[in-house]
């Protein structure tokens, strides 16, 4: 199979099409897709000059264990019906991982299809968020001293974005807001989605939210929460406040947020409804170089040592020791196996050792591992890819 950069207009169109074929297109978001930002990639697979399976290869710069690095995200994977189930997909995969690692990404993450299929290719579950469900009237009453304003200038969408990157970062995986400012600000209409921005009443923009109001019936709506940021109490406060004032307006809020966020407790009756939204898979590119910044961030306290064997990319399969913040690789002696997905969880603080061990993930057993291991982590995946 012939695996190439998607850039010619015929080869273009190949991949728009099998989109249509693959995704429900309802809002037409496939025919807007193309051409996509500078960094951004399409690579496909080809038999005969015909397309089997390609993906978009975006480029990010995302927190990780306190720093920002090159992340890799895959959306969009398609295959055509008579390639499936002869490898097309993981060929065009790997060839995108090797393409990234060289070229400095650290970790690569996607929403999956189905986790099973991804498993295969290193990838592990790395935690969602929760998906709250209420009505506007169920917050609890604040007195705010500052106003929400729309975002309606360049100088608002920096502040937005300001509060964004900062509020990110607190997450791993939380991505840079990378829009184009003229380009988001036309993106904001009548008809939504609508953005508003917190400033305090010393002028100090410290929350912003973005939503849509989604019409059901004749009479009422919904409103879709599907970004938000904030520095402060008071900022998070406000911005719940804002919700409220919809009350009477529209008839339920769906909010998607990070696991720490304190949602629930602003509820006068906390008994909402909560579903688990966005669950995402990621793997590290380059294994030594995210040990290292991990151990940088959370020293190892005591010697551990584990072996991984990479499914895909050759140059992280080894057995890797650790202690306090040093990393020390050799080949490969299979001495204490981690399956590679399942060390992906466990690096990114999704997966404890003592989950991975009773849920028969690893057969083996040790203390210090266990300890190192044993802190889960809240993630935001900031963007939708």
């Amino acid at each position: 199979m012939d695996i190439r950069r998607i850039t010619q207009e015929q080869d273009a169109q190949q991949y728009l099409n099998l989109c249509k074929y693959c995704f429900p297109n309802s809002n037409n978001w496939i025919d807007h897709m193309l051409p996509l930002p500078e960094h951004d990639l399409v690579f496909g697979g080809f038999r005969a000059g015909a397309l089997q399976a390609a993906t978009v290869s975006k480029s990010f710069s995302a927190s990780l264990f306190g720093q920002n690095v090159g992340m890799n995200g895959i959306g969009a994977v398609v295959s055509a019906p008579e390639g499936r189930n002869s490898g097309c997909v993981r060929e065009v995969l790997a060839h995108v991982l090797r393409h990234e690692r060289e070229r400095g990404m650290l970790v690569s993450a996607l929403y999956p299809f189905l986790f099973r299929f991804y498993e295969k290719m290193g990838y592990g579950y790395i935690g969602g968020m929760a998906a709250y469900t209420f009505k506007p009237e169920d917050i609890s009453a604040f007195t705010i001293s500052g106003a929400c304003i729309p975002v309606a200038s360049s100088d608002h969408v920096e502040a937005m974005i300001r509060v964004h990157n900062q509020f990110v970062r607190q997450y791993d995986f939380g991505i840079d807001f990378t829009d184009d400012i003229a380009k988001y600000l036309e993106r904001l209409t009548p008809s939504g989605p609508y953005a508003y921005i917190y400033r305090n009443s010393g002028g100090e923009t410290r929350g912003y939210l973005e939503y849509r109001l989604i019409e059901i019936g004749s009479f009422s709506k919904n409103m879709q929460i599907e970004r938000f940021g904030y520095l402060d109490a008071e900022a998070f406060q406000a911005l719940l406040a804002f919700i409220r004032s919809h009350r009477g307006q529209c008839a339920e809020v769906t909010m998607p947020v990070p696991d720490n966020v304190p949602l629930r407790h602003i509820f006068q009756e906390p008994r909402v409804k909560v579903e688990p939204h966005a669950n995402w898979m990621g793997r590290p590119l380059d294994v030594e170089a995210v040990l290292r910044l991990r151990l940088a961030f959370e020293p190892c306290e005591r010697e551990i040592a584990f072996s991984v064997e990479d499914p895909i990319l050759d140059q992280n399969t080894g057995t890797y020791t650790l202690q306090g913040t040093t990393v020390m690789k050799s080949a490969h002696s299979g001495r204490q196996a981690v399956p590679f997905a399942v060390f992906s969880s466990l690096l990114f603080h999704a997966m404890t050792f003592e989950q991975a061990y009773y849920a028969g993930k690893i057969g083996w057993h040790d203390e210090a591992a266990a300890h190192y291991f044993s802190r889960k982590g809240a993630i935001y995946v900031s963007a939708e890819f």
